[in-house]
């Protein structure tokens, strides 16, 4: 598995422009936030296109929702405070993910999600 890095989502953002449905989104003016949010949500929204596409798998596109929303949650708590709608969101994630996967989740990968910088 892999995870999709910033350089990969930028280069698949530019072959299929996004047409983000954000109306469940948190308003913010941090672009560091913003961008990491947009990431999560491009993930989520365009994954079938993305694996038909392109040579990304679907647990590869699990595992990177997974990834870019914890550095989103991660940044968000340091910068802003904790919010229990993000941390909740979190949740759902991993059950999707453990759903998904039929419970053979790879935790290192997820454990190395909180070490991000």
């Amino acid at each position: 598995m892999h995870i999709i890095n910033e350089q990969e989502i930028e280069k698949l953002i530019e072959t299929m422009p996004p047409k983000l449905n954000e109306s469940n989104s948190i308003i913010m003016e941090d672009e560091c936030l913003l961008t990491l949010l947009k990431y999560y949500l491009f993930l989520q929204q365009y994954a079938s296109d993305i694996v038909t596409n392109f040579s990304f798998t679907h647990e590869d596109i699990l595992y990177s929702q997974y990834y870019w929303f914890a550095n989103f949650k991660n940044k968000y708590f340091s910068k802003l405070g904790y919010d229990a709608g993000i941390e909740q969101q979190e949740f759902l994630l991993m059950e999707k993910l453990s759903n998904e996967l039929d419970g053979e989740i790879d935790w290192n990968l997820i454990e190395n999600c909180y070490h991000i910088k």
